[in-house]
């Protein structure tokens, strides 16, 4: 089975370090989660690479962020998938776009 990745929406921010940036993923029921990516698996809302200067200092936009599928259960419509933080989650299959 070859790897399946694909990307979830994300509200992103900057982050410490120009080359990469926070993103806050919704968490299937459970919340929220936050994490820290390099921009190279970000994409801003019209699917495109970030640009340097975005988000800007204190802004936030939606966009989406690359993860790697591993569990799908089509039955309760939801997905585990592995985000670029190494975290873990369980997000809406439906939330799932093709990378």
């Amino acid at each position: 089975m070859g790897e399946r990745f694909y990307f979830v929406p994300c509200t992103i921010k900057p982050g410490g370090f120009s080359s990469e940036r926070t993103f806050e993923v919704k968490n299937g029921c459970e919340g929220q989660l936050i994490g820290i990516a390099s921009v190279e698996y970000l994409l801003d809302e019209s699917r495109k690479p970030l640009a340097d200067d975005v988000p800007g200092y204190g802004q936030e936009i939606n966009g989406f962020v690359k993860c790697l599928l591993i569990k799908s259960d089509k039955e309760r419509g939801v997905a585990m998938v592995e985000l670029p933080s190494d975290d873990v989650v369980r997000v809406s299959e439906t939330s799932l776009v093709n990378a």
